[in-house]
């Protein structure tokens, strides 16, 4: 059985500047925190904690692996 083909780093990650994003295993931070889900993403696939399907062409996360989102808590400087 072949290997599943290495992604191409996304070129863009789109963020929005509110919200980051960490991949966990079992509550464990496994990356820093990213401004982007697919950045988050891209991290588990170079971690190998996301599985490959072939059939359907995608990478999906480990059981025990999530990626938690927090949001930006903004302050104005007076």
């Amino acid at each position: 059985m072949r290997p599943p083909p290495r992604p191409e780093r996304p070129r863009v990650f789109r963020p929005d500047g509110l919200t980051e994003y960490q991949v966990r295993v079992f509550d464990e931070a496994r990356s820093p925190w990213r401004c982007s889900y697919a950045e988050a993403k891209w991290d588990a696939i170079e971690s190998g904690l996301a599985s490959y399907d072939a059939e359907r062409g995608e990478y999906y996360l480990a059981v025990p692996v999530e990626i938690t989102r927090r949001r930006i808590a903004l302050t104005l400087a007076a």
